[in-house]
């Protein structure tokens, strides 16, 4: 049972998405396709596998380009032991540091962004944050840009993961390819609800409530529970 404190503040996420009749945040995307090649070590921090994967590519408030703003990266890949079947990972533009990386922050491209969690990843007894950086990507924060430049080159993710207060190490790397042809495709992705079970996103009080405006939200749009 949710919390009064999270129904109280995840209410703003209902009513705003309600008025937009879209998400709150993040309301314009582009879908990609690609394929993740894990660059850890086996067994070395989190369960991300070689996998083709599902990406989202967004702007948190839809503000137009160039205009700065908080870059989105919604990854799905294939997830043994989840409820789903599927784990989301999702990422925002933020710093790098250990203050910084929950913290989102605004970028004028997705070459030049970095992308953090924004909270920890609870996995084997241990708190891992995710970090993701576009080298060399698109020159560009609007995603129907950077999914039409697809056609000339795929961009190239990499992602980083870092255990506690620990340096930034290798954990992945995504190549996208291909955008999804289909008009109206624009999947709804849930960090909270769509983890494996090996893997827990905190703090409780952060979960609970995101859970809380992931539920207001699509309320609020008219997307159901």
């Amino acid at each position: 049972m949710t919390s009064l404190p999270a129904r109280v503040l995840a209410v703003p996420f209902g009513v705003g998405s309600a008025l937009r009749r879209t998400k709150l945040f993040h309301p314009d995307g582009a879908v990609l396709h690609g394929r993740l090649v894990r660059t850890a070590p086996v067994g070395r921090g989190l369960p991300l596998d070689d996998a083709d994967v599902l990406v989202r590519l967004s702007r948190a408030i839809g503000l137009p380009s160039p205009v700065p703003d908080v870059p989105g990266f919604a990854m799905r890949v294939p997830a043994a032991g989840s409820d789903t079947g599927s784990w989301d990972v999702l990422l925002a533009g933020a710093g790098r540091d250990v203050v910084t990386r929950s913290i989102p922050l605004p970028a004028a491209t997705f070459a030049s962004a970095s992308l953090s969690s924004l909270m920890p990843l609870t996995h084997g007894g241990r708190q891992w944050w995710v970090a993701a950086r576009m080298p060399g990507g698109p020159d560009t924060l609007d995603p129907a840009v950077a999914a039409a430049g697809l056609a000339s080159a795929p961009i190239t993710v990499v992602l980083e993961q870092s255990a506690g207060t620990g340096p930034w190490e290798p954990l992945a790397e995504v190549t996208l390819d291909r955008a999804e042809k289909e008009d109206g495709v624009d999947p709804s992705f849930d960090a909270i609800v769509n983890t494996p079970r090996s893997v827990r996103p905190g703090p409780e009080w952060l979960r609970e409530l995101r859970v809380r405006a992931y539920r207001d939200s699509r309320y609020g749009r008219g997307a159901g529970g």
